[in-house]
């Protein structure tokens, strides 16, 4: 009753005036207090995605994108998992509309792509961004990473251990891609 309360009481204070600067800050609140109150990850995610598009900051966004498309590679969920990688998506389009040159946002985007964002589209799409990112730059590991996550995903075994090894010899201490 208490954390309903609190909650309750957040979204309320949202009246009259600059509404977004209101929400924003209301927004940066509720997220806070769902991952540090309530240990609660996606309600979190979630306020700070729309608290991101709200502010219009390429940083932000691009933080709420990689905090979505990280968090729903463990979810089960066929339609948690493709919820979230729209909402993922939706935020790395916002920020690549601010900064086309964004390479973390150009993979991030075509990861969304392994977890259903692309709809009809073909995961290939999304790999097909994210090596256009490793074919310029040879040395972008977390191209590289999703790139073997993409193979992993689809079944590519090999070519997915052949992009984990490289990032491995780059990164010895990135657990995941060991």
């Amino acid at each position: 009753p208490q954390q309903a309360a609190r909650i309750t009481s957040l979204e309320n204070t949202i009246s009259r005036g600059d509404l977004v600067t209101q929400k924003i800050g209301v927004y940066g609140q509720l997220a806070l207090y769902w991952k540090d109150s309530a240990g609660q990850y996606l309600p979190y995610l979630w306020y700070t995605g729309e608290k991101a598009k709200l502010e219009k900051s390429e940083k932000n966004l691009n933080f709420a994108a990689h905090s979505y498309l990280d968090e729903l590679r463990g979810v089960g969920d066929p339609s948690l998992k493709s919820w979230m990688a729209l909402q993922a998506k939706d935020l790395f389009t916002r920020s690549l509309e601010m900064n086309p040159l964004n390479d973390s946002a150009k993979v991030g985007l075509g990861s969304t792509f392994f977890f259903g964002a692309g709809g009809d589209a073909s995961p290939m799409e999304g790999i097909m961004s994210i090596r256009e990112v490793a074919t310029r730059d040879t040395s972008n590991m977390y191209a590289q990473f999703m790139l073997g996550y993409g193979g992993m995903i689809s079944g590519q075994l090999d070519k997915a251990a052949e992009r984990f090894l490289k990032v491995v010899e780059n990164e010895p201490g990135n657990n995941e891609a060991v």
